[in-house]
């Protein structure tokens, strides 16, 4: 009996002490899995998964791609491959597709792309990947494969090693089956229906069940080893398949993942060293003035064992007559050095920051590079303003096309304008800047912003919201420009939020009439507006190319509407009723929405002078209200709505003549009014709303909506 339990103690220990095999112990950057969510019918998917797989290659050993064919264009037709699995569903439904091709980039939420869901359109999943690349992984995982062509059984070992606690006392191993180059159908609206497409990274099995087997220890040093065995169908070639192994924090967050063939297989979970990084537990912004020095208090952390020497750096792109620094021990350098660091030992690093007279907000970079894994560094950014009144905001935002341009790429045509305004406190920064700050006093010395959306999705977040109804409530002034910014709102389609619309409703005074195309070509002012009835007709223009699915160009500027309480000014193509822009202003604050990008006006001049007008009429160099109040008491015109004669009063001879107009912008009647009572029976129009333009013997006009 005793020998026994000798013998029991001697294999508990056993286990207790078993050390890993293969997956390597030093700290990795994550490895980003993509979950595509595709199918056989989805013409839009053949794109996806070419831009999936250029992630793939542009990123070597860093992508895990698995395509889950799901939803009602995966249902097969007579003769058509069946590619479905019976996690598809769940998969989909937490990831929250609702388009297709879908993809969910390691099941993390990116607020900034999609605000409350994983799944995301296929334009925006390198830019999630990006920013997944850069995060350490608290686990380490590793795997080795092998498939017994006898029994088709497919064996699978896997250990999981923690570098670091998890935040979660469980977390879930997923093993998938993926196969490869299975040829059969798939619609394509590029480049036409195929017969022989080769499909790839198909789902075809989850080895750990839906949400993956459970692993109870994941505090730092602990190593989680298991073999799963499956049995895989005849109609599966095994020579084709891979097998991927990731770890999820919950259901909707992975840690990081790896990717092997199935048959003789091996991936021992090394992806970035990930050596150290620069800590900021504190601000990451502040704000000063000119002469006065501020610090930003930081730390490097070595992740290596024993002492390793690191390469420390810093840039700016801060003005030449500010002064910044850092210091370590004392001692204050502007040039890269050279530090010694004792792993999981902080070292304190100080930033000192003395802005000049150039208003700026200034970007400030301090680098970590591991001499021994040289290649990659690690940096932590902190942001000071100084001398700013006028801001500039581009939204960081993915663009609309996916690709690599952003609204920052077009900030020269918004400080261009307000240096011709003849102001000398302006600059630009990032949404994403905008976002540290709430909470913050950063903008309180901010007059006016000037919100450049270009071209971006989500135009508006509720984060930022939040921020700009602060600022408009202490008497700050707002211009937004941007095509798309009513549709992304108020579509259904787009990334509206409650939120979002209320503040483009109470705040702007703008309502959404409909996604604007190429024919919205010309820029027109109403020409009695007290503020904007000065500029110059212009040309709109294409700026973001062609979408290469329809060949239709990438140009929506949208077309609005004036709530009560604010005012057309801007409008297309000479049709009064196709609304460009509008302005609106509240009890201490002006705001000004402008539905097409302000690049997308093809005169330069009309794009200085819109700046210009918008920044005199937010200081109050140019006064509306009287104006407005002696123009709404010009005419008078009754009853409204109507049911049968229209009344207009020019009882003083002051109208030159008088227009209705339809909805649609087109001419009803035209004449030169008599001196006194003017009347139209508007009996003989079909119901609905009409446009009556009046004009006076000074030019100035008023258009007045009527209901019949």
């Amino acid at each position: 009996m005793k020998k026994i339990a000798l013998l029991f103690v001697l294999l508990c220990f056993g286990i207790a002490t078993y050390a890993q095999k293969f997956v390597v112990t030093i700290p990795q950057l994550r490895n980003v899995v993509l979950e595509e969510y595709t199918g056989i019918h989805c013409g839009y998917c053949p794109d996806g998964h070419a831009r999936a797989e250029a992630l793939m290659n542009e990123n070597a050993g860093r992508v895990v791609l698995i395509n889950i064919h799901q939803g009602n264009f995966a249902n097969p037709g007579a003769g058509e491959p069946d590619f479905r699995t019976p996690f598809g569903d769940s998969l989909a439904a937490d990831a929250g597709v609702s388009g297709y091709p879908n993809g969910a980039v390691n099941r993390h939420v990116f607020p900034e792309i999609e605000p409350a869901k994983a799944a995301m359109g296929r334009t925006t999943w390198g830019l999630a990947a990006s920013k997944i690349f850069i995060l350490p992984s608290p686990v380490n995982v590793g795997f080795k494969s092998t498939f017994d062509t006898l029994t088709r059984i497919l064996s699978v070992e896997v250990e999981v090693y923690y570098t670091e606690n998890s935040p979660m006392p469980e977390n879930y191993l997923n093993i998938a089956l993926l196969e490869n180059h299975v040829i059969g159908y798939q619609s394509d609206y590029a480049n036409g229906n195929h017969t022989d497409y080769d499909h790839k990274h198909i789902l075809r099995h989850l080895l750990t069940g839906q949400w993956g087997e459970k692993i109870t220890k994941t505090s730092k040093g602990s190593l989680f080893t298991k073999i799963f065995h499956y049995t895989v169908p005849s109609n599966i070639v095994v020579k084709n398949c891979d097998v991927a192994v990731f770890v999820t924090e919950t259901k909707k967050e992975i840690y990081t993942g790896v990717v092997s063939k199935a048959d003789g297989g091996m991936n021992d979970g090394h992806t970035v060293v990930f050596y150290g990084d620069v800590l900021n537990n504190g601000k990451k912004l502040d704000k000063g003035v000119k002469n006065t020095e501020k610090t930003f208090e930081l730390q490097l952390l070595s992740k290596l064992p024993g002492n390793e020497d690191y390469k420390i750096s810093m840039e700016t792109d801060a003005p030449l007559d500010w002064q910044i620094s850092f210091g370590i021990d004392g001692t204050w350098y502007t040039k890269e050095i050279v530090k010694s660091l004792q792993g999981d030992i902080t070292k304190d690093v100080t930033i000192k920051v003395k802005p000049g007279d150039t208003a700026f907000v200034a970007t400030i970079r301090l680098f970590m590079e591991s001499i021994k894994y040289p290649g990659i560094k690690r940096l932590q950014t902190v942001y000071y303003m100084s001398g700013v009144t006028e801001l500039v905001i581009n939204n960081s935002a993915a663009w609309g096309n996916g690709g690599d341009t952003t609204a920052n790429v077009f900030k020269t045509d918004f400080l261009q304008g307000l240096k011709f305004a003849g102001c000398n406190s302006f600059t630009s920064t990032s949404s994403d800047v905008i976002n540290l700050s709430a909470g913050s006093n950063f903008l309180e010395d901010i007059k006016n912003i000037y919100f450049n959306v270009g071209w971006s999705f989500p135009a508006l977040t509720d984060e930022l919201v939040s921020i700009f109804e602060n600022f408009i409530n202490k008497g700050g002034n707002i211009m937004f420009s941007g095509q798309d910014i009513g549709w992304d709102i108020f579509d259904q389609n787009g990334h509206g939020t409650t939120m979002t619309k209320a503040f483009l409703t109470n705040f702007f005074k703008t309502g959404y009439i409909n996604d604007g195309d190429q024919s919205n070509n010309n820029l027109y002012a109403v020409a009695n507006d007290a503020v904007f009835g000065t500029i110059q007709n212009s040309q709109i223009v294409n700026r973001y190319g062609v979408n290469p699915d329809n060949n239709v160009p990438y140009m929506y500027p949208d077309v609005l509407s004036a709530l009560s309480g604010g005012k057309s000014v801007l409008y297309y193509n000479n049709n009064i009723s196709k609304v460009a822009a509008v302005r609106s202003v509240g009890q201490s604050y002006k705001t000004f929405l402008l539905g097409v990008s302000l690049e997308m006006i093809s005169d330069e001049n009309v794009r200085k002078n819109l700046m210009k007008i918008t920044y005199d009429w937010f200081i109050g160099s140019l006064s509306d209200v009287e104006f407005d109040v002696a123009m709404e008491n010009l005419w008078n015109v009754y009853p409204n709505p109507v049911l049968d004669i229209l009344n207009i009063d020019n009882t003083e001879n002051k109208l030159s003549f008088i227009e209705l107009l339809n909805v649609q912008g087109e001419e009803v009647i035209k004449y030169k009014p008599e001196n006194g009572l003017n009347q139209i029976n508007m009996l003989e129009f079909p119901s609905g709303i009409y446009l009556l333009r009046l004009v006076d013997r000074n030019g100035n006009n008023k258009t007045i909506k009527i209901k019949r």
